[in-house]
């Protein structure tokens, strides 16, 4: 197969000009017996379309190599998150990213340089395929910024997702049990920062003290992964909440009622109150629908970066809580792995975010490789998530 794309530059979108896309290049027809096929009954994923930036007037029209063309998408004064290309949403995130603040600059130029520069300049830039023939690029820096980049967010939670799958399925098949479990806070006027630290106190006591701990031996507790969510209301103002896998040796009908107990008498102790309701759990009937509802694959992360989008649109009061939320979530964790249950499964242990960042090598069936020149102008029109998808199709 021989795969015919030529870039030609025109000019920048967003210098208000216009990009043609012709081709590439030519990929030698020695790589062709290197790439694999689509497994039987795989659907492809269709390609995505070209960014238009919010309030512009300007359109592109995307032809690459035999495939139709690519119809662009249509600027409106409020688009959504979803209709955005992830490395068009990364660099509207920092164009949003707080100013003055030290400890800030570095995350945001690592967010601005993720997925465009080389890590070594004198290699190519491929396009390989993984064990699920999915795309992926090599020799990129990526930032791992999983709380803000849209790029790393996808990258790193796919790969988490599929673990807990795993883990999930398999302590299943031992005659375990896995439970969603759901906790909140009541609502109330606080900032983003003291939300956090509260919804963390509050979980530290349900789980962490010694009571409880003596509890899980009984309940046959083998670990609780989850990821925490933070979502602005414009009455209630800021509610972060969790949502989360308990993991258990054996089905527990009263776990229900335990934890409802543990979590009331953990906010009342921090003089919240006992609010009825905070905590929910429930088995999981379908373990993959819910591990993909915990992590949110394939979302955005709706509330904050929806705040970035109005702000970009001009809107100060989003631009301001976006800020409010970067200053607060910046070096938080908001994705916990259940520690204990790796010991259990005699797996080896999770792997943490930034691991899972670095993991991808070059060790795939090369799709194609881009030389220093056509990466530029890949990068200038911000064109990686497209070309991955191209790609992918073929």
């Amino acid at each position: 197969m021989v795969l015919a794309v030529f870039l030609v530059r025109k000019a920048d979108v967003f210098q208000h000009r216009r990009l043609h896309i012709l081709s590439l290049s030519v990929l030698e027809a020695t790589l062709s017996a290197r790439i694999i096929p689509h497994r039987p009954g795989m659907t492809p994923k269709a390609p995505l379309t070209p960014f238009i930036a919010p309030n512009s007037s300007q359109s592109t029209s995307t032809q690459i190599g035999d495939l139709p063309s690519l119809s662009p998408v249509t600027p409106t004064s409020s688009p959504h998150a979803a209709t955005l290309l992830p490395d068009e949403l990364r660099h509207l995130v920092a164009t949003q990213w707080p100013n003055g603040i030290e400890r800030l600059e570095k995350a945001k130029l690592r967010l601005l340089v993720c997925n465009e520069v080389p890590i070594d300049r004198l290699l190519p830039i491929e396009v390989r395929q993984d064990f699920l023939l999915r795309p992926y690029l090599t020799n990129v820096r990526r930032c791992g910024l999983v709380n803000f980049c849209p790029v790393c967010r996808e990258r790193i939670l796919r790969r988490r997702a599929a673990r807990w799958r795993r883990d999930a399925h398999e302590v299943a098949r031992r005659g375990g049990v896995v439970y969603f479990v759901t906790l909140t806070l009541p609502h109330h006027q606080r900032s983003l920062t003291a939300g956090l630290d509260l919804l963390g106190e509050v979980k530290k006591k349900t789980f962490a003290s010694g009571k409880a701990a003596v509890s899980q031996k009984v309940l046959g507790f083998l670990g609780f992964a989850y990821q925490v969510e933070t979502v602005y209301d414009g009455v209630r103002g800021w509610n972060p909440h969790l949502h989360g896998l308990i993991y258990c040796q054996r089905p527990v009908p009263w776990l229900a009622t335990w934890l409802a107990d543990r979590y009331s008498t953990a906010l009342e102790g921090l003089g919240v109150g006992r609010c009825p309701g905070a905590a929910t759990i429930e088995e999981a009937q379908s373990i993959d629908a819910v591990v993909n509802y915990v992590l949110k694959l394939g979302e955005a992360e709706q509330g904050p970066l929806e705040l970035a989008l109005a702000g970009a649109a001009g809107s100060a009061k989003a631009r301001q809580l976006f800020g409010e939320f970067v200053q607060s979530v910046h070096g938080q964790r908001l994705t916990c792995t259940a520690r204990g249950l790796s010991k259990y499964l005699k797996r080896r242990q999770e792997a943490t975010d930034q691991e899972i960042n670095l993991r991808d090598g070059a060790t795939g069936a090369v799709l194609h490789s881009f030389s220093r020149s056509e990466w530029q102008q890949v990068v200038e029109c911000r064109l990686q998530s497209q070309v991955l998808s191209t790609l992918g199709t073929r």
